[in-house]
């Protein structure tokens, strides 16, 4: 997170895992994916982004401002065989948003998930304080 933190004050944005130098763990116990993700842009009232100028346009085609970027399930992490009752799948999920508007500062807000809570919680009983 400290990455993804140092990369959107750097460009008020979100990156993909190569843009901010992040390589995930290796091991045989765990899966981790979620790199290959682009951010989503949403725009002002009224605008829909325009993926091929990269651009946020009304129905006019008038351009209008971002206002933010997210990354959903922009890191996962999925255990390959069962621990304890936590079945062997994607069971943490962390999504960021950040803030496009100069008063934002590229602050980033993390989400994270576990998605079998009451099986899982307890192998990470410190996952959902990450980056608060």
């Amino acid at each position: 997170m400290k990455l993804q933190d140092a990369y959107a004050s750097e460009t008020n944005a979100l990156g993909k895992w190569v843009a901010i130098g992040y390589k995930a763990p290796g091991g045989t116990n765990f899966t981790y994916a979620g790199g290959d993700v682009s951010p989503a842009t949403t725009c002002a009232t009224g605008g829909t982004y325009d993926a091929v100028t990269g651009k946020c346009k009304n129905a006019e085609g008038t351009e209008v401002a971002a206002t933010g970027s997210s990354i959903t399930d922009g890191w996962t992490a999925a255990n390959t065989i069962k621990l304890n009752d936590c079945p062997a799948q994607v069971n943490w999920k962390l999504s960021a948003a950040v803030g496009l508007a100069a008063s934002d500062n590229g602050s980033v807000t993390y989400t994270q998930t576990i998605v079998d809570e009451t099986n899982c919680g307890g192998l990470t009983p410190n996952f959902k304080a990450i980056g608060k």
